[in-house]
């Protein structure tokens, strides 16, 4: 595996990087916090999806909080060009994930790629990471740890640690399956209990055949008695139809008898009312001279109200003319009131006018200087900022001393404490003395001049106010004008139209007296003529209706005692007997109570054949589930027997990979040791407890025994060769990993150690295409070919190669 190119965008320090990776021995070299590190862990998610802060901390503070966080890494495997991307959307930073072989699509989501990265490199998150990353102060943790310590190490490194957890997994459930057997064989039924269930089922089953011949017996009494209820029932049914029918024919007597009774009291009503209204008739017929002679005098009363309408007419248009005129001379009068303030509108608008530009000058002066104060305010609290940042460095390497050691390279200070401290406290005096008070001062003039503003544009605002409300109230009166001048042609139009209509109509004569006196007349016989013609029309409608009614009644009547003569006869020829009745209805009863009485033992016998089969049914389950357990008990002891293999197995899978593992890391680190130090030293050892031990001479020291460059050089053959083992197991040997990554193992080296590890770089280019060391060592640049210079700006970290 070679890693090609990666591509981030607003990812943690970086806004936007396109980084082409080089292969051969390749120093990532930045001041702290620049972002070195930030690079490999953008590798690592790419490839297996997690990041080590959560996914909270990936967006950049550079981008705005809804920007998409973007990581693509391109790796080669062979021939084959991988491309995996993933992306961080929205404010929840919604996660997706691609991964392209050659270009083509091969797994989409995030689980789907991880799934696939894993299976394309053979290994899993945490192997590729112990064995292509080498984080700092790593390198001396071996050889530094207790013996316990180291087989820890060394097992979690190999990844052993992940089979001693699925180990006892597997023992855990072992036991969980044992205890769940001891509490299923308390449950089980013993041979005696067995043999006592067997036996309670025979004597069920003879008990179940007698409690079966006993409810047949009843049934066959039940069917014989049933039989004679059918036949009483019959007689009693006939019986009572007979009653029903004559009860029937009974009620319907009565129904006509009741309507006879009404038809006659109707027919008497009728015949009162006839007589009633042949009266009132008569005493009409006397008074209808009376009422003709109001009749002519209504008559001419209707004739002269057409002539009162129209003396009404010409009084209303009379005085309504009147009031006409004097609207219109009031109209004219509020008109010449309101021409006199018109004329000046013209010079109030212009002044207007002037006072909105003097304004917009003033309030355009105002935004300009708040642009100034905003942009002179950023400034001095960036001035701050530096300043404050300064004092804390300042007081910082006060605090270490010229005898401290640098928190990032770990190097004595000595002479770079002076150089640093005055360079600082010559930063510190430029920002307070210069910088500082130029910007304040700025700030001040600023200010002064916004309130000068302010105040000119406070009086404007009042002087406009004024000069408005005067150009409203002008051209309301202008409106008010217009409107009165029409109102006053309309008032002349509707004086001479009125004017016109009484001209045409001349002078109206209407005898007003002899109107008022027939309307009286007419008033008073109002009530009695209504009641008259009232009456006359009630004679006219009811009298002949009346008759007819009458009439009618009397042909129903006549029908009605018809109707009863018929069905007294036919209730007589039914033939209905009470005495017979009552003796079949008596019969009835007695057989009803026999019958229930049988289907009571019916039930009862039911009854007991039904619970003398539960008790059997009830024997047989217990029977069933005792086997079902044994069942149960037999499949858990086989896979009890299948844990325990399964256990044995992956301990002495572990044994056997730690049989391998030392013989291989003992050869890998002697060959690339021996190599190194040009053949000084024959071999590195490690036995079964992972102590090391250096050869010198044929002889094998322990480690603790060389100086610490020697021991270093060991360290670092002693990781490559851990490095191989883990690929080698994993599988992924046969891919081809070519790459290695160090991060920061060579800041607490001195020179020369350096110098000897730069060397071992070297000789592993061989047999590693890249190989990658991060350091925040400045000095380290002339010992490699390609240089990546990671810095960090105002606008995120940036890299570039040298």
């Amino acid at each position: 595996m070679l890693l090609h190119r990666l591509r981030l965008q607003n990812y943690k320090q970086y806004v936007e990087l396109d980084l082409e990776f080089r292969e051969g021995l390749v120093g990532i070299i930045g001041r702290n916090g620049s972002g070195k590190s930030t690079l490999l862990d953008a590798v690592l998610y790419c490839l297996y999806g997690r990041e080590e802060t959560g996914k909270l901390f990936v967006r950049s503070s550079f981008a705005d909080p809804k920007d998409t966080v973007v990581l693509e890494l391109e790796f080669f495997i062979g021939e084959n060009l991988y491309r995996a991307r993933r992306e961080f959307r929205g404010k929840t930073l919604t996660p997706t994930a691609e991964l392209y072989k050659n270009d083509v699509l091969i797994a989409k989501t995030t689980n789907a790629v991880n799934v696939e990265v894993a299976k394309v490199l053979h290994m899993g998150r945490d192997a590729f990471k112990r064995s292509v990353f080498s984080g700092q102060k790593e390198l001396d943790e071996l050889t530094k740890a207790t013996r316990e310590e180291r087989r820890k190490l060394v097992r979690r490194m190999l990844g052993l640690e992940r089979l001693d957890e699925i180990q006892v997994a597997i023992n855990a459930d072992a036991r969980d399956v044992r205890n769940r057997i001891l509490g299923q064989m308390k449950m089980q039924l013993s041979l005696a209990e067995k043999t006592q269930i067997e036996a309670d089922i025979a004597v069920g089953e003879e008990r179940l055949t007698q409690l079966n011949k006993i409810l047949e017996q009843e049934r066959d009494k039940f069917k014989a008695l049933n039989t004679q209820h059918q036949q009483v029932r019959e007689r009693f049914e006939k019986a009572e139809r007979l009653q029903n029918h004559y009860n029937e024919l009974a009620k319907n007597i009565e129904q006509v008898k009741e309507r006879v009774q009404q038809l006659t009291h109707q027919s008497t009503l009728l015949e009162q009312k006839i007589t009633q209204l042949q009266t009132l008739n008569q005493h009409l017929e006397a008074q209808r001279s009376v009422f003709e002679a109001y009749q002519a005098a209504k008559k001419e009363l209707e004739a002269l109200e057409g002539e009162h309408q129209k003396f009404i007419n010409h009084k209303v248009r009379t005085q309504r003319l009147a009031d006409s005129r004097e609207e219109l001379e009031r109209t004219r009068q509020n008109l010449a009131s309101r021409l006199s303030g018109v004329e000046k509108l013209p010079a109030v608008a212009a002044a207007l006018e002037e006072k909105r530009r003097q304004l917009e000058h003033i309030q355009a002066s105002i935004e300009v200087a708040l642009e100034q104060y905003s942009r002179v305010k950023g400034e001095l609290t960036a001035v701050q900022g530096r300043l404050q940042e300064r004092t804390h460095q300042l007081n910082q390497l006060r605090a270490l001393g010229r005898q401290g050691t640098c928190p990032t390279c770990l190097q004595p200070l000595l002479d770079g404490y002076e150089r640093a401290l005055k360079q600082l406290e010559g930063e510190l005096h430029q920002l307070e003395g210069e910088r500082l008070q130029s910007i304040q001062g700025q700030l001040r003039l600023i200010e002064a001049e916004g309130k000068t503003l302010r105040a000119q544009e406070q009086t404007l605002k009042g002087e406009e106010a004024q000069l408005q409300t005067e150009k409203l109230q002008l051209e309301e009166d202008l409106r008010q004008k217009e409107a009165l001048e029409k109102e006053c042609k309309r008032l002349e139009e509707h004086i001479a139209a009125e004017e016109a209509i009484l001209r045409a109509v001349g002078q109206f004569r209407f005898d007003e007296a002899r109107y008022e006196a027939l309307k009286s007349r007419v008033k008073a016989g109002e009530k009695d003529y209504l009641e008259f013609t009232k009456n006359e029309a009630h004679i006219q409608r009811e009298l002949p209706h009346t008759v007819r009614t009458q009439q009618e009644t009397q042909q129903r009547l006549a029908e009605a005692q018809k109707q009863l003569e018929e069905i007294t006869a036919q209730q007589q020829a039914v033939g209905y007997d009470p005495v017979e009745y009552e003796a079949a209805r008596n019969d009835l009863t007695s057989f009803a109570e026999q019958l229930h009485e049988q289907t009571e033992r019916v039930q009862q016998a039911e009854q007991a054949c039904f619970e003398q089969k539960a008790l059997i049914q009830q024997a047989r389950e217990r029977l069933q589930r005792d086997a079902a357990l044994q069942e149960q008990i037999r499949e858990q002891e086989m896979e009890i027997t299948m844990l325990e293999k399964l256990s044995a197995l992956i301990g002495q899978f572990k044994a056997e990979i730690l049989l391998r593992v030392g013989p291989g890391i003992s050869r890998e680190a002697s060959e690339l040791f021996n190599r190194i130090t040009r053949g000084r030293y024959e071999s590195i050892r490690v036995n079964d407890d992972f102590d090391f031990s250096i050869a010198d001479g044929g002889i094998y020291y322990p480690i603790e025994r060389f100086s610490g460059g020697e021991v270093d050089l060991a360290n670092l053959c002693l990781r490559i060769a851990i490095t191989k083992a883990i690929l080698d197991l994993t599988g992924a040997a046969s891919q081809m990993v070519g790459f290695l990554v160090f991060d920061e193992v060579l800041g607490s080296q001195d020179e020369e150690r350096r110098i000897e590890i730069m060397l071992a770089f070297n000789y592993l280019k061989e047999q590693f295409r890249q190989i990658y060391i991060v350091s925040h060592i400045e000095s380290l640049k002339d010992f490699f070919p390609n240089i990546l210079e990671v810095s960090a700006g105002a606008n995120g970290s940036t890299v570039a190669w040298r």
